[in-house]
């Protein structure tokens, strides 16, 4: 649409307070076209017997000449001669007007602009109608509207030579104000000259007529002057008369987005290097980004603002990719996306990151989408480059705390310590009673290190100072377990349980059940003999309707009732659980499988050895030596614990 979606700049319209006329040019055409060559004769006529100052005058009245018959290059020459021959005339007003003139016909509208802005001239009434058309020659539509005078009457004196193209220039400038009144009563009055307009100027019109039409609301008038244009000869007018129309016919829903967006892709090649094919490319990357495809999208506009990078449009159009980049990582959306999408986006236009807490935000939901998928290298390398970029404080500490736990989930025990490191600094000036909480977190993230390190001792005096507590009970074991101190996990586990209000005399609840269970393979390990007798008497009946009391009976079977476990099983069982635990580690901040789901394959296995082997005491005659039949039965897997 025509119309400028952008606010005027902050420069205010320059006052216009004289009314001298620089422009006679109906007087000066003397006849037209037809009499050109023989005016210039008239004038060039003893030219060289003439003194200086008099061959300048002539010099100037050719040029006037030449104006008001729309020979620009000829005026400047004549122009530029006469100030060769009398250097004082280049700074009067008459002769910067009509240099301003000639370089508004040969199409230097910088040039022009400047010279229309010169203080001797800048107050003119005639010169603000000028310098209005240099300005949206120049695509600075904003500053044109300043300069635009509510209605030029002067242009009704000018000949269809200048009438017409400035005309043309005008009536765009009021319609993109927002002002179909005054565009029309131009263009009504270049009408009256058609006779002389080219096809071009044709086709401006008819794209003019139809866009004030559309801002009266008249939708039904305005396609019947863009339809042929849009598929006419004239590429200017195809792609600024199709691009209308596809809008108007896109907020009607006479076509979908995807026909849309198809048309749009051909104007690309059809009509290049100007403001109009920025146009284009911002309604077509904001068509893509409605649509769902944000790459493509954002890649749209970044072209269409490197086309015009210091326009209004090109403002318009860094904000949009900005807000859709917020948008895009900041809500749900980034749900919808594939996590490697996410980050290609986001490098490719990293431009656009925030420098404020939202930029830190979209770090973070980066590096949980990655973890989601385990890909866990970049997702450290999202947290270290939020870190890199200057967190600081208790916010800073807590995203090297995370950077820790990504790291830890990598194995990567080294950098996880150094991460853990640059947060011990990031706390030092922060206040104690802000900071434990993140404290605790760091004190069990270390001695995960730690035990990944193969440094048990260093991992539990990480956990020495702080409170007992479930999840420090749970990473007790868990650190015993990876370091096959089966007996530290089996105590860690009995203080579990004690904390959990387990009764004998009661049904335990799933979670109860399992940790029953987990705390008897620790003992079964151990090979605490005593503690696991006393557990299965003590527990059997509150686990007998839990969906683990049949593991339960295994693991707590005493060796003259169950299957013997020779060395060789247990030492599979071991290697077995490491391998679980490398398959089975879950992303950070997600529970990990409980100790109780690792088991589940084995125990299967040996529920079913354990009722053959049950079957076969009936009938003895049937069976094998116990001895012979264990020695290549799976036995039950010690599991993970549920938490870190």
């Amino acid at each position: 649409e025509i119309v400028s979606e952008t606010e005027a700049p902050d420069q205010k319209p320059i006052a216009v307070t004289d009314t001298t006329r620089y422009f006679e040019l109906e007087k000066w055409q003397q006849g037209g076209m037809d009499k050109l060559e023989s005016n210039r004769h008239n004038l060039l006529k003893d030219f060289l017997k003439k003194p200086v100052a008099q061959q300048a005058d002539t010099l100037i009245s050719l040029a006037k000449l030449e104006i008001a018959n729309g020979m620009g290059a000829e005026a400047k020459g004549y122009l530029d001669y006469a100030v060769a021959l009398v250097p004082e005339l280049e700074p009067t007003p008459t002769v910067m007007a009509l240099s301003g003139a000639t370089q508004t016909l040969i199409g230097h509208d910088d040039d022009a602009f400047a010279l229309f802005t010169n203080e001797k001239l800048a107050n003119n009434a005639e010169i603000q109608m000028w310098r209005a058309v240099s300005l949206a020659r120049l695509e600075d539509w904003a500053q044109a509207g300043d300069n635009m005078p509510a209605y030029p009457v002067v242009l009704e004196t000018y000949p269809a030579t200048t009438q017409i193209p400035l005309g043309l220039a005008l009536a765009e400038i009021a319609l993109r104000n927002g002002n179909p009144k005054d565009a029309d009563k131009i263009l009504e009055l270049i009408t009256k000259n058609d006779k002389y307009m080219a096809e071009p100027d044709h086709a401006a019109m008819a794209y003019l007529r139809g866009e004030s039409d559309r801002q009266k609301g008249k939708l039904t008038e305005a396609k019947k002057f863009w339809e042929p244009l849009a598929s006419g000869a004239d590429d200017l007018y195809r792609v600024k008369a199709g691009l209308s129309l596809t809008n108007l016919q896109l907020d009607k829903k006479e076509i979908t987005p995807e026909e849309a967006i198809d048309r749009l892709e051909g104007f690309r090649y059809t009509w290049r290097g100007d403001e109009l094919e920025t146009a284009v490319n911002f309604r077509l990357g904001r068509l893509y980004i409605e649509k769902g495809d944000a790459v493509k999208g954002l890649n749209t506009l970044r072209q269409a603002a490197s086309l015009s990078p210091q326009s209004e449009q090109a403002t318009q159009i860094t904000e949009l990719m900005k807000t859709t980049f917020k948008d895009l990582f900041l809500t749900e959306k980034i749900n919808d996306i594939s996590p490697v999408d996410a980050v290609t986006i986001y490098e490719e236009f990293t431009e656009l990151t925030p420098a404020d807490d939202e930029g830190s935000q979209i770090l973070d939901k980066l590096s949980s989408r990655l973890v989601d998928v385990d890909l866990l290298p970049r997702a450290a390398a999202m947290l270290q480059k939020k870190i890199d970029l200057g967190a600081t404080g208790l916010n800073g500490a807590e995203t090297a705390v995370r950077l820790a736990d990504i790291l830890v989930m990598d194995k990567n025990a080294d950098k996880a310590i150094e991460a853990l490191a640059k947060a011990d600094e990031l706390l030092k000036d922060e206040p104690v009673d802000q900071s434990t909480k993140v404290k605790k977190q760091m004190a069990m993230v270390r001695a995960q290190a730690y035990s990944i390190a193969q440094k048990p001792d260093q991992a539990y005096e990480a956990l020495s100072l702080l409170a007992q507590d479930e999840d420090v009970l749970r990473l007790r074991a868990d650190i015993a377990w990876d370091n096959e101190r089966w007996q530290d996990s089996a105590d860690a586990l009995e203080a579990l349980v004690q904390k959990s209000d387990v009764s004998p005399s009661r049904p335990v609840t799933d979670d109860q059940a399992e940790l029953l269970l987990n705390w008897a393979i620790a003992l079964h390990m151990a090979e605490n003999k005593f503690v696991l007798a006393d557990i299965r008497d003590r527990f059997s009946t509150a686990m007998a309707a839990s969906p683990y009391n049949e593991k339960f009976e295994i693991v707590t079977r005493s060796k003259q009732n169950s299957v013997v476990v020779d060395r060789a099983s247990i030492d599979h069982i071991i290697a077995e659980v490491d391998m679980f635990k490398k398959a089975g580690e879950d992303a950070v901040a997600k529970a990990e499988p409980a100790v109780g789901d690792a088991v589940e394959p084995v125990v299967e296995k040996a529920i079913e050895e354990t009722t053959d082997a049950a079957a076969t005491e009936k009938k003895p005659d049937e069976t094998k030596p116990i001895a012979e039949e264990t020695s290549n039965t799976d036995t039950v897997k010690p599991e993970k614990n549920k938490e870190n």
